[in-house]
Order: structure tokens, then C-alpha cells, then sequence
């Protein structure tokens, strides 16, 4: 297996919230967001389309989000998709995450990747494209 670290740029092109469907039940405040995505680098681009469950803290300008990123482009050279599962953190404007690939959902030349990732977006709804990277194998 051969690895690489890739750096792209990636903007959110589309972002909607909704409540979770027990929202009225939930001990605190939990909702579902919905994200378009698109990549622009090197070695790495595509559109991506995310799904996610955001839980706020105690603050509420803090809050923990996990869920999927499902991809389609290219990625240091090889075509495919492939589904990263993706978590991280809302801290009043500022967004940190990280993207593990989902090996097992990898399809064309993207088969069998293996890779982890990280961003930081300095400020939410900016419109800038925020730098992102991605240590893969293959």
C-alpha cells in the first residue's frame, strides 16, 4: 500500500437545519443538517453531499456533529466514490472536523482506500473556501 497526503479546498455550497423528528422529546437540542459540498484541488476533487446530527451543548453557541459525507470525484489521481464518516465541533462561528473513509463503501479506482482527514472553517457562512487534507492509502 502506498500513501499520500492530499490537500484540497472545499466549499459549502448548500446547507439546511430541520429538527430531529423527537426533537419535542430530546433532553436537549438536536437537530439534522443537510450539506452540498464541492472540492477543488489537485489531487482532490469532486461534490460531495453530507448528512448530519448536530447536538448542542450546555452553550448554546457550541455544538458536537457526527454523520456521513458521501463523495464522488478524485482523489490523488484515482476516480470513485466513497463514504467518509465525519464528526467534529461548532464553536460560535467556528467549525473543526475530521473524515475517516469507510473503506468498505470505496467504489472505482477508489476501491480499497483507506485515509483519515481533517479541516478547520475559521467562520461559518463566510462563502471562502476553507483548506482541507486527507492522509490516504491504497
Amino acid at each position: 500500500m502506498s500513501s499520500k497526503k492530499v490537500k484540497s479546498n472545499f466549499l459549502t455550497t448548500k446547507w439546511t437545519e430541520a429538527p430531529v423528528p423527537f426533537a419535542d422529546k430530546a433532553p436537549i437540542k438536536t437537530m439534522l443538517g443537510t450539506e452540498e459540498t464541492t472540492f477543488k484541488g489537485d489531487e482532490w476533487e469532486g461534490v460531495a453531499h453530507g448528512e448530519y446530527v448536530m447536538s448542542m451543548t450546555t452553550d448554546p453557541a457550541k455544538w458536537h456533529f457526527a454523520g456521513h459525507l458521501i463523495f464522488n470525484g478524485s482523489l490523488a489521481g484515482k476516480k470513485g466514490a466513497m463514504v467518509m464518516d465525519a464528526k467534529g465541533t461548532y464553536d460560535n462561528g467556528k467549525v473543526a472536523g475530521t473524515w475517516v473513509i469507510l473503506t468498505e463503501t470505496a467504489t472505482g479506482e477508489l476501491k480499497g482506500a483507506k485515509g483519515t482527514g481533517s479541516y478547520v472553517v475559521e467562520k461559518t457562512g463566510s462563502g471562502e473556501q476553507t483548506q482541507c487534507e486527507m492522509n490516504v492509502e491504497f
